[in-house]
């Protein structure tokens, strides 16, 4: 059930609320209206041009605008719509947004593509945020290791040269021999961290995809949109109208 209270501004008032609401200037001609629905109803729209205007669907403006408008829809658990719409202001414009629903495989398949994307799609940016940042961090760190581990094999393969070349004479076959061994544990000790690293990144990765999934939100109709007013524009007898429509 909605009360409807009607409030009617004077001229002079339009006037200085001017800054805030978007009134516009009478004609004499029939006034063309501006409707924009949405499936499901109830979505928050916005109308930026030569002026702005915030209502929520079924969202109906009785004035003939012109000029081109950005029209963006949002409602929660669906997808954010915008497109732009030119308005010749001698003819009735009706929308019709189809919103589509946010679920748990488009969060999956962002997390899959990029870690955290899901869940900012999902509206839990900061987790989201946390989550994109670690994996940056865990996958530079891999990727240091894997260079460092070749480092490691170009090392190893120079102490081989050196060892061969040396290795007929006995007191520098020893030393090389010493180096060699060294090298040879580097490589071990490099080729274990960037593994141990690769499996963290992928097991990270493998983490945001399951938390997209598992934990994706169960969007519900909440109170603010249940009890939110809606502000709509009207002409009553010639003289700017706001209807404040609260619904409870």
């Amino acid at each position: 059930m909605q009360r409807k209270i009607f409030i009617v501004l004077s001229m002079s008032l339009s006037f200085i609320l001017l800054p805030f609401l978007s009134v516009f200037p009478q004609s004499d001609k029939s006034r063309a209206n501006l409707v924009v629905r949405s499936q499901p109803s109830g979505a928050l729209i916005y109308l930026e041009g030569e002026y702005d205007f915030v209502g929520r669907t079924p969202f109906v403006l009785p004035q003939n605008l012109i000029g081109t408008y950005k029209i963006k829809a949002i409602r929660n658990g669906y997808e954010n719509w915008s497109s732009y719409i030119n308005l010749t202001g001698d003819q009735k414009a009706t929308i019709l947004i189809r919103l589509s629903p946010k679920t748990k495989f488009k969060a999956a398949i962002r997390s899959l593509v990029f870690p955290g994307w899901g869940q900012i799609y999902s509206d839990r940016q900061t987790r989201g945020i946390i989550l994109s940042f670690v994996q940056a961090g865990v996958t530079f760190f891999a990727v240091k290791k894997y260079y460092d581990y070749r480092d490691a094999i170009d090392q190893y393969n120079e102490a081989v040269s050196e060892y061969e070349s040396h290795m007929r004479v006995y007191e520098e076959r020893e030393k090389y021999w010493n180096i060699l061994q060294d090298r040879d544990k580097d490589v071990n000790n490099a080729d274990r961290e960037r593994k141990t690293w690769a499996y963290i990144a992928a097991g990270l990765w493998f983490y945001n995809f399951l938390d997209a999934i598992l934990f994706f939100p169960s969007y519900e109709r909440s109170l603010y949109y249940q009890s939110t007013p809606a502000i709509s524009a009207r002409i009553v007898n010639g003289t700017p109208t706001l209807a404040l429509s609260i619904p409870f």
